[in-house]
């Protein structure tokens, strides 16, 4: 890519990668066959790339890029399409080898759709700003872009509620680092995956917050605390109860039971990860206690 642009990729010490460009065939040649053959040779079922959905401007005339202006300068392009071109090459052989396969784009700070259409899953988040709702709404949910994105978290690769609050009220996930993750993010993480399989979540109706303080199917009373939620009508609601504050939140959640379609049922409400009961003042008002830039996953179950 001209002009050259280089990273420090240590160990070992002084050694640098440099950017490849979208429109190098080269590129897309080795990029497509290096798919096939780690998806052969090591059963793999997808691949992973770091930020190659991004596109970067080139000057490099011998692959197509770069235009001279009326003056003589010579500009640069963004290779849109050759960006595009290697990603599907990378797309055919995944799902060819495995129709459940995954491309995994990983795509920070960017949200790129036009060389993005060929992936399954974006990762995305990294060392950005959580405590934006405008932001997570607009970029992190799946609904506008029909690709399903999944976040980083935390820089510090450790569990952090905060991190995982801003997700689950968007109906995103943290990808756990697993083995590597420390503050015991493995285990927290995977209670959290069973508590929402033991709802049948994949079977209930999404709403998100906005929707839900629209309906008026939930509406948090404190100002900072969101309230989203999986719906199963007439059966069970389970509530992402998230404070955004710095502070504790001891509040309630003003729930409609009719629009649940449980108003003539007798119900339980409870704390889905702990079991504990959660009081249902008059109702109609989920009692909630939430940490500081944490989150409650309230249940309300027909009896």
């Amino acid at each position: 890519r001209e002009p050259v642009s280089s990273q420090p990729n240590e160990p070992p010490k002084g050694h640098m990668f440099l950017d490849c460009c979208g429109n190098a065939e080269g590129y897309r040649d080795y990029l497509a066959a290096g798919s096939e053959w780690l998806l052969k040779q090591h059963g793999f079922d997808g691949i992973y790339t770091d930020g190659n959905a991004h596109v970067y401007p080139c000057t490099n005339r011998h692959h197509g890029c770069g235009y001279i202006d009326r003056e003589g300068t010579l500009r640069p392009t963004f290779p849109i399409f050759g960006t595009r071109e290697y990603l599907k090459r990378m797309y055919r052989p995944v799902h060819a080898n495995d129709p459940d396969g995954y491309l995994v784009n990983h795509v920070s700070y960017n949200t790129f759709i036009p060389t993005m259409s060929f992936t399954d899953v974006y990762y995305t988040g990294e060392h950005e700003n959580y405590e934006d709702l405008l932001k997570c709404r607009v970029r992190w949910m799946a609904k506008p872009w029909g690709i399903w994105p999944i976040l980083l978290g935390g820089d510090s690769h450790s569990y952090e509620p905060m991190y995982t609050m801003y997700g689950l009220l968007h109906g995103t996930s943290i990808w756990t680092q697993g083995a590597t993750g420390r503050n015991d993010a493995q285990r927290k993480n995977v209670n959290l995956w069973n508590t929402y399989d033991e709802f049948g979540y994949r079977d209930a109706e999404w709403i998100p917050r906005f929707e839900a303080e629209e309906r008026g199917i939930t509406h948090a009373v404190a100002d900072g605390v969101e309230c989203s939620l999986y719906l199963r009508p007439g059966e069970r609601a389970l509530l992402v109860v998230g404070n955004t504050l710095h502070e504790v939140a001891e509040t309630q959640v003003e729930v409609d039971l009719a629009q649940m379609g449980l108003a003539d049922a007798e119900v339980r409400a409870y704390n889905a990860l702990s079991g504990r009961e959660m009081p249902l003042v008059d109702g109609k008002k989920l009692q909630v206690h939430v940490r500081p830039t944490s989150f409650v996953l309230g249940r309300i179950d027909r009896r």
